[in-house]
């Protein structure tokens, strides 16, 4: 993140005391502006609220070109940095909540950040490329057959593209967003998004720590 812009947008709730903060973020094809009606829900509930984009998000693939990192801790710190000289935050009641894809990312996130007290994960990702790997496949092998024939793993990723609008509308902002050279270089990167040995449960990296994971 070092020299790159993360836009970030506070909404505080005037208030004497320090409140709780929730930092908000989307995900594979988010932007801040869909994040408006949450901030007077925070808000109207005694709680301060900053959202932002990330890399891979919003402005910051489409003017920086930063495309989407596993290590979302990286991102998340220093929003929490900025978090903190806003007037009015109590430190110890900071929570992240991840959207859509940053159901993976906020989890990853709080696995690494201890500052924040709470995680939601709106909805819940363990393993991001898990219900997309070919039969019979696990992601090593996956992606073991990836780097031994990318060619013939496009072919079949473009394959499932010519016949399922949603599949290419995905795997197409995939590449876009993960800034990949074709499909399967696409695929291969977004394997390493999995929070496996990372989040389970209540416990974070180690840490425990209140996390909510919300399904669809």
């Amino acid at each position: 993140m070092r020299g790159s812009r993360c836009p970030v947008t506070s909404i505080p709730r005037p208030a004497p005391d320090r409140l709780a903060t929730l930092i908000v973020h989307t995900g594979f094809d988010g932007t801040q502006e869909e994040l408006r009606a949450i901030a007077p829900a925070a808000n109207a509930r005694g709680v301060h609220c900053v959202t932002f984009e990330g890399p891979g998000q919003g402005a910051v693939i489409r003017e920086q070109r930063l495309p989407f990192r596993p290590d979302w801790e990286a991102v998340v710190t220093p929003v929490v940095d900025h978090a903190l000289t806003l007037p009015g935050v109590d430190p110890a009641r900071i929570a992240l909540l991840g959207l859509s894809f940053g159901g993976y990312l906020a989890p990853r996130a709080a696995a690494f950040e201890h500052r924040l007290a709470a995680c939601i994960a709106n909805g819940s990702i363990l393993d991001y490329m898990a219900p997309n790997l070919p039969p019979g496949m696990t992601r090593q092998t996956a992606a073991a057959w990836i780097r031994d024939g990318p060619q013939a793993a496009d072919k079949l990723i473009r394959d499932l593209m010519n016949t399922s609008t949603d599949t290419r509308w995905a795997v197409q902002n995939g590449i876009f967003t993960f800034a990949s050279s074709s499909p399967a270089a696409w695929f291969l990167a977004a394997l390493d998004y999995t929070l496996t040995g990372v989040a389970l449960g209540g416990c974070v990296h180690g840490q425990s720590r209140s996390v909510a994971r919300v399904h669809g």
